[in-house]
Order: C-alpha cells, then sequence, then structure tokens
C-alpha cells in the first residue's frame, strides 16, 4: 500500500515518480518494489549482533531483569529519531521551529545556522542497484557545491571512569568508531544515486550529524563518500549472494 508519493526533479527536466509504503519499499512507475538502502548495508556492520547482545544483557539488567526492556527502549529511541527528522524537515521545508523538541532545538543551534538548505526527506531510486531510500537533506556551500546529510540520534551512554573502574557505554564510550562505517556506507549509497539518476542534486560532500538524545551534543562528521560507497558496494555484493542461496536452498 502507497503511503507517500513524490516528484524527484531532474536535471534534464521532468521529474522522476517514486513511491514509499510503510514496509520500507520503493518503486518508480513499472511498479517494481525494491529495499531500501538501510536493507543492504548491514553487512558493514560486522561487530553489530555481539553490540546488540551485549546492549540487550545491560538494559535488562538495568531495569531489574524486564526482559522487554530493550524492545521498549529502542521503539522509544525510533519514535525520537522519527520526531527529529520531522521537525528538521518542517524547518528546512516550511521555516517551522518545534521549540518543545530539545533534541531538534539543539540541531538548530549547531547545525542549522551554519547551511543553505536545499531539500529535506528526498526519495530517491537506484534502477541499476535496484534499491530505493530517503535522503535525510541536502545544502549548499558559498561556492555552490552540494552536501547531502544524514541524522542520526545516538544514547548518551556513560564516560569511563578508571579511577572508578567504570568501562563506560554508548556515545560517550565510542563515539562514533562502531557505527561510521555502517552510516557512511548508507549515506554514500544515496549520494551515488542521485547522480546516476540525473537528480538535480549531485553532492560533493557527505556529513553525519550525531545528535544525543540528552540534547547535550550534536557532533557533526565527515563522510568520505567513495570509501562509503565501496562499503556499501562489498554490503550489497553479500546481500545478494544470501538471497541467491535462500532460492537454491528452495
Amino acid at each position: 500500500m502507497v503511503t507517500e508519493i513524490q516528484e524527484h526533479p531532474l536535471k534534464a527536466g521532468g521529474s522522476l515518480t517514486i513511491s514509499r509504503n510503510g514496509h520500507h519499499q520503493y518503486w518508480i512507475d513499472d511498479g517494481v518494489k525494491v529495499p531500501s538502502v538501510t536493507g543492504l548495508v548491514g553487512h558493514v556492520d560486522s561487530g553489530g549482533l555481539s553490540a546488540g547482545i551485549g546492549y540487550a544483557v545491560r538494559v535488562i539488567k538495568e531495569n531489574k531483569g524486564d526482559t522487554s526492556a530493550p524492545n521498549r527502549l529502542s521503539k522509544e529511541a525510533l519514535e525520537e529519531g522519527n520526531r527529529l527528522h520531522d521537525a528538521v524537515d518542517a524547518y528546512i521545508q516550511h521555516g517551522e521551529i518545534a521549540e518543545d523538541n530539545p533534541v531538534f532545538v539543539a540541531w538548530l543551534q549547531e547545525v542549522a545556522p551554519h547551511h543553505e538548505w536545499l531539500a529535506s526527506e528526498r526519495f530517491v531510486y537506484n534502477r541499476w542497484f535496484d534499491f530505493g531510500g530517503t535522503v535525510d537533506a541536502l545544502s549548499l556551500d558559498d561556492q555552490g557545491r552540494v552536501t547531502i546529510w544524514d541524522w542520526k540520534t545516538v544514547d548518551p551512554g556513560e564516560a569511563p571512569d578508571k579511577a572508578r573502574g567504570i568501562k563506560g557505554k554508548g556515545w560517550a564510550r565510542y563515539g562514533s568508531s562502531l557505527r561510521k562505517a555502517k552510516d557512511s556506507a548508507q549515506l554514500a549509497a544515496y549520494a551515488y544515486t542521485l547522480d546516476n539518476m540525473g537528480s538535480i542534486y549531485v553532492p560533493t560532500y557527505g556529513r553525519i550529524a550525531y545528535i544525543l538524545r540528552d540534547a547535550s551534543e550534536v557532533v557533526v562528521e565527515e563522510v568520505d563518500l567513495q570509501w562509503g560507497w565501496r562499503l556499501f558496494e562489498a554490503s550489497k555484493t553479500l546481500y545478494d549472494l544470501r538471497k541467491e542461496q535462500v532460492w537454491i536452498d528452495g
């Protein structure tokens, strides 16, 4: 079922009609549904399983054995991320300011004033690699170069304290080191797709803004789009091989 339909403007004139549903699928006029980028970059995250298990165990302990706590907190984090995306989109599109959203206010103060915003929440569709996605935002610098952006809300965690024997956890301990490769692959896939679909937006630079969920900090990191694309290609190859195995096994 279609939830949204969007016209993506093209350099050659006209536009491409891209549809997106609630199952992370995208398609164009011919109706062939393809998965989103986020479903294809999982193989970049080599430590994801062990990190996820560690997170679940820690959260259950912190919540006195409540085994539903990891799912509940993950859902809350997803909802927080969606609220941020909606607030940023409303700001870029209409100049609206969600003063009651501290995470958005942190983004507004640290990121928004320094860039000329071109677009937000733009659908993309890659005919050659069979995937779609939604670009968080695109901006223009003073030399006419386009930057592609991704917003990520993250757990602030706990800083290490050797004197007290605390190893630390979350962002305070690891920063972006556990996730930047996967995030870069996702952003690079969007950037590559904008170019090969003939979009009017062709990025030169990539940036990820990591916004802590307690609104205490916003960290903007540059992304090497060529490196990110190599990571994406490798992950997509593994994804396709896994699908091929499923098909062979029947």
